[in-house]
Order: C-alpha cells, then sequence, then structure tokens
C-alpha cells in the first residue's frame, strides 16, 4: 500500500484522475502492468486491471437512481450479456455474492441505492471495483464521512486486498489511517512528491513540514 498524503487541493484527486483516466496529463505517462494507458480511456484501463475507488461515491463512482444490480454489474456488462442481452439472472446471481462477500446491507436488489448508508455504499462501489480482481487499485479517500464500524470494514478489505498481493494507491487526508496502513508514505504538494518516507518510523513533525513544502534536506 503506498499511502498519498498532503493538504487538500494539493494535486491529490488530480493525480488519481490521471492515473485512472478521467483527466489528460500534461506531461509524463501512465503505465500499467508495463503497458501504456496514457491515452487509453478509464473502461480500457478497468479492463487491463486498473480499479478506482474515487473520493465522490455518489457523483463519479455510483448512480444514485439506478439499482443496486445495475451499479453492481456496471463494470463487467460484458460478462453478464448473452448477445446484446444482459441475462438478469446472472446479474442477481452477480451482485448477490459481491452484497454477502462485502458486507452491504440492502433491501431489494432492484431499490435505487439512494436509500443506503455511506458505508454500505462505500462497501458496494469498492466490491465492485475489485469484483474482476485487479492489479492496481486507487484508493480516493475511501473512509471519509464513515462511521467507525464502516472504517474499519473498509481498512480490512484493503489490507486484505494488499495480502493478495493488489498494489493500493491509498490517497487520504487522515494521516493516522495512513501511517496504519501504508508500507510508504508520500507526501505532495503543489502537485508534485516532495518526499518518501517509513510511515512507521518517521515523526509527526517531519510529514508536517513537507506538507507545508518544507520536507527536511
Amino acid at each position: 500500500i503506498v499511502g498519498i498524503v498532503g493538504v487538500s487541493g494539493n494535486g491529490q484527486k488530480e493525480l488519481a484522475e490521471v492515473i485512472t483516466g478521467l483527466r489528460r496529463p500534461t506531461q509524463g505517462r501512465v503505465v500499467v502492468k508495463e503497458q501504456d494507458v496514457t491515452g487509453a480511456s478509464p473502461g480500457d484501463r478497468y479492463r487491463l486491471g486498473l480499479a478506482y475507488v474515487p473520493e465522490d461515491r455518489l457523483g463519479v463512482g455510483l448512480a444514485p437512481k439506478m439499482s443496486v444490480v445495475d451499479n453492481a454489474v456496471v463494470r463487467s456488462y460484458k460478462s453478464q450479456r448473452r448477445g446484446l442481452m444482459l441475462v438478469m439472472d446472472k446479474c442477481v446471481k452477480f451482485c448477490q455474492n459481491l452484497v454477502e462477500r462485502f458486507g452491504v446491507r440492502v433491501g431489494r436488489l432492484n431499490d435505487p441505492i439512494a436509500g443506503l448508508s455511506g458505508g454500505n455504499l462505500q462497501r458496494l462501489l469498492l466490491g465492485r471495483e475489485l469484483a474482476e480482481q485487479p492489479a492496481v487499485l486507487v484508493a480516493a479517500q475511501p473512509t471519509r464521512g464513515l462511521d467507525v464500524q464502516g472504517v474499519a470494514a473498509i481498512q480490512s478489505h484493503l489490507v486484505e486486498q494488499r495480502s493478495n498481493g493488489v498494489g493500493v494507491l491509498l490517497i487520504s487526508e487522515d494521516l493516522d489511517e495512513l501511517q496504519a496502513l501504508s508500507d510508504v508514505l508520500m507526501v505532495m504538494y503543489e502537485g508534485r512528491v516532495v518526499g518518501e518516507y517509513p510511515p512507521d518510523v518517521t515523526p509527526r513533525s517531519i510529514l508536517g513540514s513537507a506538507m507545508a513544502g518544507n520536507p527536511p534536506s
């Protein structure tokens, strides 16, 4: 798990969008599994193994007017189709498995997701992104706004993915979370990485200085 920390507005959101294909970079390349995907669409990047949990779970990650089933299968429509038609039984089974695996508390699977709690929305979103066993997961503010139980559940899934060999880029403003979960911590300031630190032994004062644009020399 690579943690990205910085004061809000220092390029963390833009970094996630560039990596996942929602924003074109002004320079540099994006490489996934040794393939240059700089010009690839978000969908093509996902099919290559790049999953994304955006910080705006309802505005970007999920469609609030669509059902639980539709949101669950939107990334895997091709595997749920027969010809041009979706196989509803297959979609429902896929969704049921996802809901059970990630502990999503729902009513009816055909109900809109707008009525779900923040924690259940995030579990659904994370489960969908991990369903195809990605190589890399970009998780932006994945526990923001969740209660203690929801935070613990999401963090547990991130650690599990690391154990399964998934590379996790964790973008968060929660320094406690980053220091607890990350294997390496990178500090961003004004759109650039200004320092790389071992999270378990680096004093908060050094991280704070780097976040203010004054990394130790």
